[in-house]
């Protein structure tokens, strides 16, 4: 397709836009275009990207503009263009109409949950503008808008830019293979986030719902991660049989540090107990658990992915509402079977704070996540129940606080013999 027309300057255009021939390398949401001038003194164009709007009312998360240098990935969000307090004072700003950035970049983008418009040139941008805009519709939204300054190459007597522009879905196999895949923005965990992205994808190609791709994601990795799980539990299971002792000592030499600190480590020791096996395997899950969020939390492939009652594994699973406050049944499931989780996992320490802050933990969890994606719950609501699973299997072989004590884990007291019991 081509088009020509004249600017206010007499400068004569032709811009020509063509689509995909259907290769396996030619994605058909890439449209490779071309802007022709014949203005001699004309240096650089300025081309809009167009516009995206919020969705699912996300706007602050999710719309951004992004900007690649060649090494890094620079994201702007819509709030930046709000006016902020800051931090006690730190970071005070003043509300601004839009950001000039005159540093040369590969490619630009601007992004919210879903889709991205990606325009990359043939030779690098010089300067961007990115500006919030209103959008007009049966719901006005706040939405994003940018344009790219792009220089011009002489071609006989002409002037010419050359660029490739998808507009698209954030899809990570077609982003990619375009190599534009960090627009999806998956975080400092991104290599667990992409690899279990396309362990989900291979797992829908057999199973082609979206809701079970996630349960038997989530049910793999706990398998996978199932020796941790037991050290960890062993490890909760120790220390929690040596509360008793461990507090004898810290009471009989709260004045004396040292010595303190002596019979504590030669009461883990004597039981076997070492505090950072129960963290270690805690560590090791953190990367994973963040991979998988910020995976579930990119994948526009759950945009309007129905699963029993939820009809958009992207949004929350609202089924009624009363009044304006919407009625989610999935966080109530995750914070009921997070509680569960809680009550069979032994506690390392008798502290009452520390105990009503492990209580407390899913009616917070419940309120920071109520309106969150219904994937994301799915996968925390199966990772709880998963986890009660593996906690009843793991007593039922013969790790229940009870048998360890009753085989000599409870050691010595302060300054008395070892307290080993007969079988």
């Amino acid at each position: 397709l081509v088009l020509r027309g004249r600017l206010s300057d007499g400068t004569v255009v032709e811009r020509s836009y063509t689509l995909s021939d259907g290769s396996r390398d030619w994605d058909p949401y890439d449209i490779r275009q071309q802007i022709r001038v014949d203005a001699g003194d004309r240096q650089s164009l300025s081309v809009s990207l167009g516009s995206l709007p919020s969705t699912n009312g996300n706007a602050g998360d999710h719309l951004k503009f992004v900007r690649f240098d060649g090494r890094r990935t620079h994201f702007t969000p819509l709030r930046s263009f709000d006016a902020s307090r800051g931090f006690f004072g730190l970071g005070r700003r003043e509300a601004r109409e839009s950001i000039v950035d005159r540093r040369s970049a590969v490619w630009v983008a601007i992004k919210n949950h879903f889709f991205a418009a990606i325009l990359t040139p043939a030779t690098a941008v010089t300067e961007t503008d990115c500006a919030p805009i209103e959008i007009v519709g049966d719901r006005p939204t706040r939405g994003l808008g940018a344009t790219a300054t792009l220089p011009l190459t002489a071609v006989g007597n002409s002037k010419e830019a050359k660029f490739s522009y998808y507009v698209g879905p954030m899809e990570y196999v077609r982003l990619d293979r375009l190599d534009r895949e960090r627009v999806m923005e998956f975080g400092i965990f991104g290599f667990f986030g992409k690899l279990l992205l396309m362990a989900m994808l291979a797992i829908h190609r057999i199973i082609p719902n979206w809701g079970w791709a996630i349960i038997l994601l989530t049910v793999a990795v706990k398998l996978l991660l199932w020796p941790l799980v037991v050290a960890q539990v062993r490890s909760s299971h120790k220390m929690a049989a040596i509360q008793k002792p461990l507090q004898e000592i810290q009471r009989r030499y709260k004045s004396n540090p040292q010595k303190c600190q002596a019979e504590t480590l030669k009461l883990f020791k004597e039981n076997g107990v070492n505090p950072a096996s129960g963290c270690l395997p805690l560590l090791i899950q953190i990367p994973i658990f963040f991979g998988l969020y910020s995976m579930l939390r990119a994948a526009s492939e759950l945009r309007f992915a129905r699963f029993f009652w939820i009809g958009d594994l992207s949004s929350a699973d609202t089924v009624a509402r009363l009044g304006s406050f919407p009625i989610n049944i999935l966080p109530l499931l995750m914070a009921a079977t997070m509680f569960l989780q809680m009550r069979h996992t032994p506690m390392p320490s008798s502290n009452p704070s520390q105990r009503w802050l492990v209580n407390a933990m899913p009616l917070i969890c419940l309120a920071f996540c109520y309106n969150l994606p219904a994937g994301l719950i799915l996968y925390w609501t199966v990772q709880n129940s998963v986890g009660i699973l593996q906690q009843a299997l793991i007593q039922r072989n013969g790790r229940s606080v009870r048998e360890v004590t009753a085989k000599g884990t409870v050691g010595r007291g302060p300054g008395g013999r070892s307290a080993r019991r007969k079988h």
